[in-house]
């Protein structure tokens, strides 16, 4: 029992380790162990955090062999603790088989059985589903965003080709009435000269 003042129930509580496991995991930390106490919760949540860290941060091959592995747990032995470390690993940034809609589905499907989970992956599931849902959203509205530049841009070089047309047209027609014109201008002015055969007969 922990003397008065002492915070170290506090300290050492699933919720509060989760977070200060997942702030040390932001910062580049590599390892935990020496604030965690050795139990299978917590030493299953370094695992959940080493795991998006080595897809967030690793080379390409480390990548790749880091999620296959994630796979190959999950049908070997579909516990818990492997499917949830594969929705974080559709879920983690930064590599190719980054799958925010996979993730959510996985994570939807242990927030189902919360009996199943620790509350420190409870925990893990709840935040993770939010952020996942906060990038399919984004995603979706990056896309539509995309979407309506191209139509604006289509409907630019559309509306350009039409300019174009009637510039050419308005060309064709200005050609034509100065040709007229011109037609008219020399008619006029054949009419307002003397006949020279008539004017020599009368002489």
């Amino acid at each position: 029992m922990p003397e008065p003042g002492d915070n170290t129930a506090t300290i050492h509580s699933p919720s509060r380790l989760a977070a200060i496991a997942a702030c040390l995991w932001l910062a580049g930390c590599s390892s935990v162990d020496w604030l965690i106490p050795k139990s299978s919760e917590l030493n299953s949540l370094t695992g959940y955090i080493e795991t998006m860290q080595l897809l967030s941060t690793g080379d390409p091959a480390t990548q790749a062999e880091v999620f296959q592995q994630a796979q190959i747990a999950v049908r070997t032995d579909p516990t818990p603790f492997n499917r949830l470390r594969l929705a974080l690993a559709y879920a983690a940034p930064a590599h190719p088989s980054h799958d925010p809609k996979r993730a959510k589905t996985l994570l939807n499907e242990l927030r189902a059985s919360p009996e199943l989970l620790t509350e420190s992956e409870r925990q893990l599931v709840a935040a993770q589903l939010a952020q996942v849902e906060q990038v399919i959203w984004l995603s979706g509205e990056n896309r539509s965003l995309k979407g309506g530049v191209a139509r604006k841009q289509r409907q630019t070089r559309e509306l350009g080709s039409v300019i174009d047309e009637l510039q050419k047209e308005l060309a064709s027609a200005q050609s034509k009435l100065e040709a007229i014109s011109n037609l008219e201008r020399s008619i006029l002015l054949g009419n307002g000269q003397p006949d020279s055969g008539t004017n020599s007969a009368g002489n």
